[in-house]
């Protein structure tokens, strides 16, 4: 997993083990979702990406219309990923001189080391 901040020229790279989530827990995560990433959920799918802005629009309001403003539920294409970091990556450039990379690795008794490595 890769999370970049260009504003401040900073970025954290995660490498570890991915299992899917429980089905409860991927619950919990799309409630804890913004009404519009829940919508997002339901209708933003392969066919629509090809689609003309208008269409999409089109498509969001008629689920709009369809759903009302109760609560949803997860559609069945609703999922998730536990990432568990055995590397993290913390990268942080400089206009005005190298930039720098400090890398934590976990240890087989769950520990974590770190180096400091070149940007």
């Amino acid at each position: 997993m890769t999370i970049v901040w260009p504003e401040a020229a900073r970025q954290l790279v995660v490498a570890g083990d991915v299992a899917p989530v429980t089905d409860r827990e991927a619950r919990l995560a799309y409630g804890a979702r913004t009404r519009y990433l829940q919508v997002l959920a339901w209708v933003n799918d392969a066919d629509l990406a090809g689609a003309t802005a208008e269409l999409r629009r089109e498509r969001w309001t008629a689920f709009g219309r369809e759903r009302g403003d109760g609560p949803l539920e997860p559609p069945t294409t609703w999922g998730g990923y536990a990432l568990t970091p055995l590397r993290m990556l913390f990268w942080q450039g400089a206009t005005d001189g190298p930039s720098n990379r400090l890398a934590y690795e976990r240890d087989a008794d769950g520990g974590w080391r770190r180096e400091a490595w070149p940007g």
